[in-house]
């Protein structure tokens, strides 16, 4: 009459893992692509614009999200040009320092 007890014995034949199983391994395979990516672009010695596009590429493809991949791009960019600014100033001020002065010439034509 009522099919209350078919849906128990449906369920019963197919056992699909519990849903922190589930999550857990969703996770899990996540955090393999994401080792496996950042693995491979924090190998590189330069971080340039081609290295943070791969990054990009990698935080997304790993379920990162686009936001929080944004986040962390506009940072690390931040970062990268900061320190490229203070290695500039800090190499002028050595380079300034180093540099014998000029010499003058008396002899004018």
């Amino acid at each position: 009459m009522f099919d209350f007890f078919k849906r128990k014995r449906r369920a019963a034949k197919t056992s699909s893992p519990p849903w922190r199983e589930r999550l857990a391994a969703g996770l899990a395979r996540s955090r393999e692509k994401l080792a496996g990516a950042l693995g491979g672009v924090f190998a590189r010695r330069k971080l340039d614009a081609a290295t943070l596009e791969e990054l990009e590429t990698a935080l997304i493809s790993a379920d990162v999200g686009v936001a929080a991949t944004q986040h962390l791009l506009d940072d690390l960019s931040r970062a990268l040009e900061a320190r490229r600014r203070r290695r500039r100033s800090e190499g002028a001020a050595q380079g300034s320092a180093r540099r014998p002065p000029r010499a003058r010439s008396s002899s004018r034509s």
